[in-house]
């Protein structure tokens, strides 16, 4: 799972995270302390292992503003 954090504008700390499970990509994304919204998909036939996955959601997340890092550290 990797999960990537922002904080808002408005001061709200928002997240975006995925994992695998059941060979479906599940993204999960939200305000952190609320419930979220999550989405499922097959696991898209572009990409050719969970590594290239990691490597797009990274990247669009990270094009919004979201970072890596540990919630210690907000």
């Amino acid at each position: 799972m990797i999960t990537l954090y922002k904080q808002a504008s408005d001061g709200k700390l928002l997240y975006a995270e995925h994992w695998i499970e059941e060979d479906q990509i599940v993204e999960h994304i939200g305000e952190v302390g609320t419930v979220g919204t999550t989405t499922r998909m097959d696991f898209p036939a572009s990409f050719s292992d969970e590594d290239e996955f990691k490597v797009d959601f990274l990247n669009r997340y990270s094009d919004q503003g979201y970072k890596l890092q540990s919630l210690s550290t907000l």
